[in-house]
């Protein structure tokens, strides 16, 4: 499982939106933005289907 502080910096979803805007990100990578989080009790935003 990668939680976003395993990420390097310029793929993280905040700073991704900081260089790239909102149309730059994944709807998942807005989500854990909105969110704040990337994790719930071991379920990562990749995991999660919708």
């Amino acid at each position: 499982m990668t939680k976003i502080t395993d990420l390097p910096r310029h793929e993280r979803p905040r700073e991704k939106l900081i260089e790239r805007g909102p149309l730059g990100l994944k709807d998942k990578e807005l989500l854990a933005i909105l969110l704040r989080t990337a994790d719930w009790n071991g379920w990562t935003l990749q995991k999660v289907k919708y």
